[in-house]
């Protein structure tokens, strides 16, 4: 270090450095420095007083080395860097710095301030500490070094804090020890300290118990249990912590009083023991035992299998329903197996469901068995003969685990059932027209149909919960000003809302009503309500306009349709009065011909006049959507041999064998197809010929096949007549005509069954050409010609006796 004048660049330096230092400076060399010094310090002091305080102060004295002040007179010779700090964050004064920390510190502190007195003045030194009043704990010392004057000031709060701190500990150790020396001298509990077989110490509670037993206040405490004291090294040598033993002692009437004594290694070779009362543990160990066996004999009879397992997890006690419903060996259980022996056997035994991630499962378990009060477990385990066991696991105290193993298969089932039959019924309901809703007794609504948001749209969907008075409002709301009338005496108008809310909310005996409702939106609904056996009420509302409406246009058409058919009658009988006429002219044309011996134009005339006397027989009323073909075959057969009987045709109609299913067809129609089918086979045989029909009948067709043994000569063999055709195609049927490999004409009709159903209009009466439609039923009445020349386009060829054509010129003649 370098300087001028010989004095060092830097005189800031610690503590007692700077103290040697200031004193081997000559005098005029100290006080020049002290010059130099107190007019930087004045300067700064004034460039920066209204920066500092006494926060500074406090950081300035906190240093590590405290703050160091040397005075020479009243003039600062040095301090420290902490000392700088400090005294340019005190308040300026005219009178010198250290005017300025003497008033300082003793504003601080009074006694402080006589001592600085004293040591400017005296000399004299002094040590002493004080807070400051900002709390802060300082130590001032001051002394002289020659002809300087040191005052140094350090920060003790910490100091102080850690004594404070450091007696207050002390001092509640000494309360709890005074406390524990009580309490353990007080305790209930036998408490003793002994070294080998020599009791050294013992609370009042032992000393008591001893004095009770053996009488008198005995000179030394003796050992008390009639055990022997078990050495040091026993106590301090076990592997299993303290050394526990249940001992008695016995009194003089023999009456043992037993202790959990229990002994500790104590400091060097000494034993500490405690002794605690036994009797209400033995007697509750004797209750529990009395308590477990009684249990054991009513789990007995218990049809659901019981487990528990200790806090071990072993297996401490089961019922024999366990082992019927698990199928284990009852001898195998005795033997107290582990619980995951135990889980490993159900599963061996197949006992347990396959799970899809055992691992998991298995884990679940587990927590179960390490945390039993934390857990529980319940479950149904579906196995795989088909049998439903629902297993509950519920912890205990002592960490005790009891298991439950209930079959239920019989339960699930029915449940299963019975889920399925509410299942169904919600289905049901939802698939009704109607507006169907079930009221709870409580008036509030459990269940809605689909159908509900349909009958009243102006509602939307009517949420389970809902009161019946909020419902009635909305509802009569939508109906005010319209009619409504009721199905029972005194329910009529805004009353049936009134008996609707009464009928629902009430738990009197109720019977079941209906009402008829007119919306204001022109609609006529039915309100029909019921009750049920579980004191709900089924209430429903049914759209009924549109059969209204068609009842309305029946009764109508009804009318319309009887003034027509009393037309229809009166036109059918002119109708027949005129056929009648035709078929008097016909036989007088037959007589005529029979004159002039045209045999085939006379039998040509007889048998038109023998099918229109059976065209204009009175018409079969009977009908129905279904055939028996049967009774329809057996009606037929009367029909066709007098249709045949005057060219001596013989007919026969096969009836099918064993039991027919009725047909989808109307009777009318099939009957109108038979008939036309033998008529042809009658047109197209020669006199004294033989026709057959019978039919079989598939799932899918309807089968008729009519055989024409002998058949004219004229006749086609592959093709049907006409008249046949268009009736069969009516029908959706097929034709088919062709020889049947004996010389005859096999003609086959087939009949869809399933595609097409029976002719949407009625049956005809007969296809003649120009028929008009009756409109009674729809049947078509023949209107037969004025003469019998005009017949002659519906009559049908008659081949001649002899199986010949007839002469060009007789049949134009017949035609």
């Amino acid at each position: 270090m370098g300087g001028v004048m010989g004095i060092p660049a830097a005189i800031y330096l610690p503590g007692a450095a700077l103290a040697r230092w200031v004193d081997a400076l000559p005098v005029e060399v100290t006080a020049f420095c002290a010059a130099l010094l107190g007019a930087a310090l004045g300067a700064l002091l004034l460039l920066g007083q209204q920066h500092f305080g006494v926060t500074r102060v406090r950081k300035a004295i906190s240093a590590a080395d405290g703050c160091i002040f040397l005075f020479r007179g009243m003039a600062l010779h040095a301090t420290t860097e902490a000392g700088r700090r400090m005294i340019d964050s005190l308040p300026e004064s005219r009178e010198g710095q250290r005017i300025r920390l003497v008033t300082w510190l003793s504003r601080q502190s009074s006694e402080l301030g006589e001592d600085l007195a004293a040591l400017f003045t005296h000399q004299r030194p002094f040590s002493r500490d004080i807070v400051t009043r900002d709390g802060q704990d300082l130590e001032v010392t001051g002394e002289t070094r020659g002809a300087l004057v040191s005052v140094v000031l350090r920060d003790i709060s910490a100091a102080r804090r850690a004594q404070r701190i450091a007696e207050d500990r002390a001092a509640r150790l000494e309360e709890e020890c005074a406390y524990l020396r009580v309490m353990v001298s007080e305790a209930p509990a036998l408490i003793w300290r002994r070294r080998g077989e020599k009791v050294l110490w013992a609370n009042a509670a032992y000393c008591q118990e001893m004095v009770s037993r053996r009488g008198g206040q005995p000179s030394e405490i003796a050992w008390l249990f009639p055990d022997p004291c078990p050495p040091a090294n026993a106590v301090q040598g076990s592997d299993f912590g303290p050394l526990q033993r249940r001992m008695p002692l016995r009194d003089a009437g023999g009456e043992p009083k037993w202790y959990d004594v229990t002994e500790l290694p104590g400091p060097a070779d000494d034993v500490i023991g405690f002794a605690l009362g036994a009797d209400g543990i033995m007697r509750a160990e004797a209750a529990l035992k009395r308590f477990v066996e009684t249990l054991t004999e009513t789990f007995a009879h218990l049809p659901i299998g019981l487990a528990i397992f200790d806090k071990n997890r072993r297996l401490g006690l089961f019922n024999p329903a366990i082992s019927e419903i698990l199928k284990l060996d009852p001898t195998w259980l005795a033997a107290r197996p582990g619980l995951r022996d135990f889980l490993e056997r159900l599963r061996e035994n197949r006992q347990m469901p396959d799970q899809q991630d055992f691992l998991a499962w298995r884990r679940k378990l587990t927590v179960l068995e390490r945390d039993a009060e934390a857990a529980s477990y319940e479950e149904d385990w579906a196995l795989p003969s088909g049998q439903t066991l629902r297993v509950i696991g519920r912890p205990h105290p002592q960490g005790a685990i009891a298991f439950l193993f209930e079959d239920i298969s019989s339960a699930v089932t029915l449940e299963r059932r019975y889920r399925s039959e509410i299942e169904t019924f919600r289905a049901v309901l939802h698939k009704l027209p109607e507006a169907t809703l079930l009221f709870r007794p409580d008036g509030t609504l459990a269940f809605a149909n689909l159908a509900f948001r349909t009958i009243w749209p102006e509602l939307g969907a009517a949420e389970p919960g809902t009161h019946v008075s909020r419902l009635i409002a909305l509802w009569s709301a939508q109906c005010r000003g319209a009619e409504a009338e009721a199905s029972h005496p005194g329910s009529a108008g805004e009353t049936v809302w009134r008996d609707l809310k009464d009928f629902i909310t009430r738990h009197e005996a109720r019977s079941a009503w209906s009402a008829r409702l007119r919306p204001l939106d022109g609609r006529v609904l039915v309100l029909r309500v019921a009750p049920t056996p579980d004191g709900s009420t089924l209430v429903s509302f049914g759209d009924e306009t549109d059969r209204e409406r068609l009842q309305a246009s029946l009764r109508a058409r009804m009318s319309s349709l009887e003034q027509e058919a009393d037309l229809a009658r009166a036109g059918r009988i002119e109708n027949r009065d005129r056929a009648e006429d035709s078929l008097r002219q016909l036989e007088e044309m037959a007589d005529l011909a029979g004159r002039h011996r045209d045999s085939a134009l006379r039998a040509g005339i007889a048998d038109a006049v023998a099918t229109l006397r059976i065209f204009l027989a009175p018409p079969d009323t009977s009908d129905s959507e279904n055939s028996d073909l049967p009774g329809l075959l057996r009606s037929l057969q009367r029909p066709s041999r007098e249709a045949a009987a005057s060219r001596q045709i013989g007919v026969s109609i096969a009836l099918p064998e064993g039991e027919t299913p009725h047909l989808p067809l109307r009777s009318r129609d099939l009957r109108r197809l038979c008939f036309h089918l033998v008529a042809d086979a009658i047109a197209a045989s020669i006199n004294h010929g033989q026709i057959t029909l019978e039919t079989k009948v598939s799932p899918d067709w309807l089968t008729i096949i009519v055989v024409t043994c002998r058949p004219a000569r004229a006749v086609s063999l592959g093709e049907a007549s006409p008249l046949v055709r268009r009736i069969a195609g009516e029908q959706g049927a097929r034709i088919e005509a062709g020889p049947d490999g004996s010389g005859g004409r096999r003609l086959v009709c087939s009949v869809p069954l399933r595609t097409v159903e029976g002719g949407g209009g009625e049956a005809h009466v007969a296809d003649l050409p120009g028929a008009p439609v009756s409109p009674l039923r729809g049947a078509s009445v023949p209107a037969l010609p004025d003469s019998p020349r005009d017949l002659a386009p519906v009559l049908v060829d008659a081949p001649r006796p002899d199986s010949q054509p007839a002469p060009p010129d007789r049949r134009r003649t017949a035609r």
